[in-house]
C-alpha cells in the first residue's frame, strides 16, 4: 500500500512539475474548465502551488480514505494480515511513521464504533463532522430553494441536497400551482423502507381550492410561519382546521411548552397502538394454548 501510494507522489509531482497531465491519480474530481493544468486545479480546490510542490518534494502526504466500511474487502486484497483485521495493521504501521502518508478516513458514524473500537481505538482522533441544521444549508442553497424539503429529502446531507436541488429546480421553481404539485409529486417518490415522505393519498379529498396547496406549505417549512410570505385563503384554513389538519392557539404559546404537549400526545398514541397489538397478541397466545390444552394425547 506504501509503494503504491509513493507512486501517486511520484505521478502527482510530474504533474505539478512538468505540467503534463497524468491518467490515475487520486485526486477529488473537479469540473473540465477548472483542471486544465495542476495550478489551475489546486487553484480550485484552495491551496497554493507551493504547498503542493513541498508536499510533493518532501515525499509524504496525506491520504483521504472516504466511504471506508465500503472499501473493506478492497483493503483485505492490499493488506495482507494474518488475522484479517487490515486496519489495525494499516493504524500501526502510520503510529510508528512507517508509511510515507497520514491517513484520514471518513466513516459513517454506526460503522465507525464496529470498525474503530477495540485496538484500533487507542491509535486514532476522531473528529465529528455535524450535519448542517435548515438554516446553515439555506445560506448555501439561497433564498428561492424550498430548503425544509431538500433537507428532509436529503436526510440532511449536504452532497444530496446540492444534487436533488440541481435535479428539482425547475419543477420547484415554477409557477405555484406548478410547483406544489411536483412537490407533492417528488414527495411520493421519497421513500424510507417503502413508506413515502408523505402519504398524500390518505389526505380528505379537500373543496377549496386553495387548501391543498396551502397544507403542501405548510407541510415543507414545518416551523413558524411568517403570513406575509404565503397566502392564506380564509375558507381553506376553516376547511383545514375542520379537518384536523391545523390547529390554531388563540393566544402565544411557549416553543418548549408546544414542543412538550406534542411529545407527551406521540408517547401516548404510541402507548395505545403498542397495547392494542400486545393485546391482541396475548390473545392469540391464549387461543393457541386453549387449543393445546384441549388437543387430545396419543392414544396408548
Amino acid at each position: 500500500m506504501t509503494a503504491t501510494v509513493q507512486e501517486q507522489l511520484r505521478a502527482l509531482a510530474r504533474w505539478v512539475e512538468n505540467r503534463e497531465p497524468e491518467e490515475g491519480l487520486w485526486l477529488p474530481p473537479a469540473p473540465r474548465d477548472k483542471a486544465k493544468s495542476a495550478g489551475e486545479y489546486f487553484q480550485w480546490l484552495g491551496i497554493s502551488n507551493e504547498a503542493v510542490r513541498s508536499t510533493v518534494r518532501n515525499d509524504r502526504g496525506i491520504l483521504f480514505l472516504d466511504e471506508m466500511e465500503a472499501r473493506y474487502t478492497e483493503l483485505l486484497r492490499w493488506v495482507p494480515s494474518d488475522d484479517r483485521a487490515p486496519l489495525r495493521t494499516v493504524l500501526e504501521a502510520v503510529e510508528r511513521r512507517l508509511t510515507c502518508f497520514f491517513l484520514v478516513m471518513s466513516f459513517g458514524l454506526g460503522s465507525s464504533y464496529e470498525a474503530l473500537s477495540g485496538a484500533e481505538a487507542r491509535r486514532r482522533t476522531v473528529l465529528a463532522i455535524p450535519m448542517p441544521d435548515v438554516e446553515e444549508l439555506g445560506a448555501v442553497l439561497g433564498p428561492s430553494a424550498p430548503v425544509n424539503f431538500l433537507w428532509w429529502a436529503s436526510r440532511g446531507r449536504p452532497g444530496w441536497a446540492f444534487a436533488l436541488w440541481d435535479s428539482w429546480r425547475g419543477q420547484l421553481e415554477s409557477c405555484r400551482r406548478v410547483r406544489f404539485a411536483a412537490i407533492r409529486d417528488l414527495q411520493r417518490l421519497m421513500r424510507v423502507d417503502g413508506i413515502p415522505a408523505v402519504d398524500w393519498s390518505r389526505v380528505t379529498p379537500l373543496r377549496c381550492a386553495g387548501s391543498l396547496n396551502l397544507l403542501t406549505e405548510m407541510v415543507l417549512r414545518l416551523g413558524p410561519i411568517d403570513t406575509s410570505t404565503v397566502h392564506v385563503d380564509t375558507d381553506a384554513l376553516e376547511e383545514l382546521s375542520g379537518l384536523g389538519y391545523v390547529g390554531a392557539s388563540g393566544e402565544l404559546v411557549d416553543a418548549d411548552r408546544l414542543i412538550q404537549s406534542l411529545t407527551n400526545d406521540l408517547t401516548n398514541l404510541w402507548l395505545r397502538e403498542f397495547s392494542s397489538w400486545w393485546s391482541q397478541h396475548l390473545s392469540v397466545l391464549h387461543d393457541k394454548k386453549l387449543s393445546f390444552d384441549h388437543h387430545p394425547g396419543p392414544s396408548s
